[in-house]
């Protein structure tokens, strides 16, 4: 689903929790401090995961799911 303009609450109506892990060294990114509900946060993708979604989940996907993929791809220069 691509929200443009949307929260995810707003497009499903549900409550939403995410997970962020540090990676080794980094002190933890906490909420207010290091970023907040204005900050833009973008799920970790990758190339094997992406070919699993073209091989498993092509049918299910939508244009709009497609073209986040296609914006994540760019953004975190994956090839």
């Amino acid at each position: 689903m691509f929200l443009v303009g949307a929260s995810v609450e707003q497009v499903l109506d549900i409550d939403v929790c995410i997970k962020i892990e540090n990676t080794t060294g980094e002190a933890p990114k906490l909420y207010g401090r290091h970023f907040n509900h204005e900050d833009t946060l973008v799920s970790r993708i990758s190339r094997d995961s992406i070919d699993a979604c073209k091989t498993y989940f092509r049918d299910d996907l939508s244009r709009a799911d497609w073209q986040l993929v296609v914006e994540l791809k760019r953004l975190l220069d994956i090839h």
